[in-house]
């Protein structure tokens, strides 16, 4: 599969601390990325170099590789995404409905698109507005609200 893609192409390899299958076909795999200049990201919510495994060749293989954590979002990305997710859904929402969200839910993307669906599907539901109260009413009825 390695060899039909373009130099320069992409490869995923998602959740890798929820253990690999063949570890052999892992580092194979990544032997033949680096040889056809292939970008690889592998996804873990471990670091490799935290992790077990058995081919020693793939654990130094990926202990070598270069380490970025993902932060959850800042207070003014998080705004943005929320403002986003409404606009993608066609919903009209006022700045201070966006403050309130933003400092009573859960700092994350995962959380942002719940809240979102549980606003539009009350806002339909009750045929309201998109209001402050509305929203604490979303975010209690997910027992999301952080007050």
């Amino acid at each position: 599969a390695v060899a039909a893609l373009e130099p320069g192409a992409a490869l995923v390899v998602e959740d890798l601390d929820r253990g690999i299958a063949d570890e052999k076909a892992l580092f194979h795999l990544l032997n033949r990325a680096r040889e056809s200049k292939l970008s690889v990201l592998l996804t873990s919510r471990i670091p490799p170099g935290e992790q077990e495994f058995c081919v020693p060749d793939l654990r130094s293989r990926l202990r070598a590789l270069p380490v970025v954590e993902v932060q959850p979002p800042d207070e003014a990305l998080l705004k943005a995404v929320l403002v986003k997710l409404f606009a993608d859904r066609q919903l009209a929402v006022e700045p201070p409905v966006i403050d309130y969200l933003s400092l009573r839910m859960e700092r994350s993307m995962a959380a942002a698109n719940r809240i979102v669906a549980a606003v539009d599907r009350l806002a339909l539901a009750t045929h309201r507005k998109l209001t402050r109260p509305l929203a604490a009413e979303a975010l209690a009825s997910l027992g999301e609200s952080h007050e």
